[in-house]
């Protein structure tokens, strides 16, 4: 499959007036509009990519002019808001002033949307991460915030590093009922939480490796995730991204535009569990105080006996009660699992 140089994107222009018209400009071309919608395709070559588009015509007579913006990816309304300012122009009898996340326009002016990195991660692929670096904190962007990883930033040096994925994250519960925040509280020391929603076992060994080159611990936990997982790299827009596919993904997912879905899932079918026994043993076998366990009975049977091997993460039938939504652990499985844990690693 092609590796996307650009994305074909479109705006749409919802208008409404009473007596008079309404025109944009936009690639040096005007047009005047219909009422209704008016879709307009628009090319992006890159992140950071910025459109102009001018409105002409607003009159302070006719109350009913409105035209509201909106950008599609196949027929999908995306967030616009976020990428949009509007610099209002030669207007009567009010201030030109600068409108930010304004797409809803009432007056004469330049709409810029700037598009963001952020932007493209949440609402084209899905969460994936666009990164240029060998080695990075692997996140799963789930909003334009910096918080996506649950780690102190500021913060270099921990007693314990945990790893693993959304239910080491705590995806649905709060940061204080998640088990490494529990853990610290348990033992009193520092623990930083590293883990990523649907992050693989290779994604898991990525982390590790990244905190050893730029982070001290004295000890390290990985919670592994299931076998059927791979951290698959691709090409956007001429930036590498990074998506934590899982088998049981979305077909329909919008982002499956950009990679082979089927020759994806057949390579994680036959590849990932090989891979992942390797992975194992080798970081049975590194030098560091590395503990390993799963919430997966089949990797937990590939963890070799001994020291570095943990009690499993409790069965989901062992509590009825889930996080709030409804399919990830309870703040009592994070309890129990800190519990069992306990003696090993004091």
């Amino acid at each position: 499959m092609a590796r996307p140089r650009f994305l074909n994107l479109q705006i749409c222009f919802d208008t409404d007036y009473s007596f008079s018209p309404l025109k944009i400009k936009i690639n040096s071309e005007i047009l005047i509009l219909q009422k209704g919608k008016t879709f307009l395709p628009i090319i992006v070559s890159s992140i950071d990519e910025k459109i102009d588009v001018e409105f002409i015509g607003y009159v302070p007579e006719d109350k009913a002019q409105k035209i509201i913006v909106d950008v599609y990816f196949k027929k999908s309304k995306l967030d616009t808001t976020s990428l949009s300012t509007f610099q209002m122009k030669d207007n009567r009898y009010t201030e030109n002033i600068v409108l930010k996340k304004y797409n809803t326009i009432h007056f004469n002016g330049i709409l810029t949307l700037q598009f963001f990195k952020s932007w493209f991660e949440c609402n084209i692929l899905n969460g994936s991460q666009i990164c240029n670096k060998k080695r990075f904190l692997h996140e799963a962007i789930l909003d334009y915030s910096d918080n996506n990883l649950r780690y102190k930033k500021e913060k270099k040096d921990y007693d314990i590093i945990c790893f693993g994925c959304s239910f080491t994250y705590g995806h649905g519960v709060e940061e204080k009922d998640t088990w490494p925040y529990l853990l610290e509280k348990k033992l009193n020391v520092s623990v930083g939480n590293f883990g990523t929603s649907g992050m693989s076992i290779h994604g898991c060994l990525r982390q590790l490796l990244f905190c050893l080159e730029n982070y001290t611990a004295k000890k390290f936990i990985i919670l592994l995730p299931n076998f059927e997982r791979v951290l698959h790299k691709f090409k956007f827009l001429n930036n590498s991204a990074y998506y934590n596919f899982t088998c049981n993904s979305d077909e329909k997912n919008m982002m499956y535009k950009f990679f082979d879905y089927a020759k994806l899932i057949e390579y994680t079918f036959k590849n990932s569990h090989k891979n992942g026994k390797r992975i194992i043993n080798y970081l049975n076998n590194l030098d560091k105080n590395i503990y390993l366990t799963s919430y997966s009975n089949e990797v937990y049977a590939a963890i070799p006996d001994g020291g570095k091997k943990l009690p499993p993460f409790p069965s989901f039938d062992t509590f009825t009660e889930r996080a709030t939504d409804g399919s990830h652990p309870h703040q009592k499985h994070y309890e129990l699992f800190v519990s069992n844990i306990l003696p090993y690693i004091q």
